[in-house]
This record gives C-alpha cells, sequence and structure tokens, in this order.
C-alpha cells in the first residue's frame, strides 16, 4: 500500500508521487503507470516534487533534498543534507536550485552538479519556498518578514538589511559536506 504525503510532479514521461516514508514513487506515462520506478530519501516527504528541466528534486522532514534526473528512473544524482526539516518545494531558476529549511537557512546549489554555491541564514523559520524573480531571490518567513537576495550570490539585495541582525548576516559558507554524491 502506498501512503502519499503531497500531491504529486508530472511530465510528459512520468507522474512524481512522494511518500510518506521518505520514497519517491515514479510512475511511467507511457505504459499507462503499468511500469514504476522507487526512489529512496531519508525521512517524510510532505511537499511537492519540483521538476524543472532535467531533474526532480524533493525534500523530506529530516532535512534531506534528493535530486535525480527526469530521464532516468533509477538513480539519485545527489543529496543535500541540511540542519532541519525542508517545509517547502524546492524553486529553480536556470542552473541553480534554491531550498529554505525551517531553521532559517537558505541553500543555492547548481542543480546539474550538485555543488553548492550559497547558504545564508536569516534567523528565522522558513515555511514558504523561496522565490526567484529576476536576479534577486525573495523568501519569506514565518515572522512575515521579507529578505531580498542577490540569487547568485547571497548578498543581501541594498537597501534591505534592515530585517537581519548582527548573528544573521550573510556569510558565504564551505559546504562540500552537506552534498552527497551516489
Amino acid at each position: 500500500m502506498l501512503f502519499r504525503s503531497s500531491h504529486p510532479a508530472v511530465t510528459n514521461d512520468a507522474v512524481f508521487v512522494p511518500l510518506a516514508d521518505g520514497r519517491m514513487q515514479i510512475f511511467d506515462a507511457s505504459t499507462k503507470g503499468n511500469r514504476t520506478q522507487t526512489m529512496m530519501s531519508k525521512g517524510g516527504g510532505f511537499n511537492p516534487p519540483t521538476v524543472t528541466g532535467n531533474v526532480v528534486a524533493w525534500g523530506t522532514d529530516r532535512g534531506v533534498l534528493s535530486v535525480a534526473p527526469v530521464d532516468n528512473m533509477n538513480r539519485v544524482m545527489y543529496r543535500l543534507k541540511v540542519g532541519s526539516a525542508l517545509d517547502a518545494p524546492a524553486t529553480s531558476k536556470g542552473n541553480l536550485m534554491f531550498a529554505a529549511s525551517q531553521d532559517g537557512f537558505i541553500y543555492t546549489f547548481d542543480k546539474n552538479r550538485g555543488s553548492m554555491v550559497w547558504s545564508s541564514s536569516i534567523g528565522e523559520h522558513c515555511s514558504q519556498s523561496p522565490y526567484p524573480i529576476g536576479d534577486y531571490l525573495f523568501v519569506v518567513t514565518e515572522e512575515n518578514h521579507l529578505f531580498k537576495f542577490d540569487a547568485r550570490n547571497g548578498v543581501t539585495a541594498p537597501g534591505w538589511e534592515k530585517h537581519r541582525s548582527e548573528e544573521h548576516t550573510s556569510e558565504l559558507q564551505s559546504h562540500s559536506d552537506l552534498v552527497c554524491r551516489l
């Protein structure tokens, strides 16, 4: 029995269904769902997966974002492990993918290579997806604060520093330990 936990994502070729136990059930649309594959991740998948370009990504309540190619339903390309739950679907623009964690961190990584581009702590609970618009990334927190970052490097946009405290300034960090290549 499948225990679906969120809405599926659909492409012309497949339907991606996140399950409460962290599995992603993939139904092949060309066989009318008769052929399926399953990919695993740690934790429950309670958000819709994000399909963008050639990848599908899904986050879990254990802070794992798994990324897999949409044209190969047999493998996960890499996993991003963060400090807390990913309460909202990842978003994407160009080669960049963005994720926000419950503990107030924003993560930006190259969706094809899995390499971390930048991360930043805003110090507030993020339960909504970050929104890339133009060259910027907008983040709304549970405290109803709006943050604006340069999407390419994580620098707070000029004039938007007022919501940031000294202890939660944007820092470019090395996160090579966060990405697990498979």
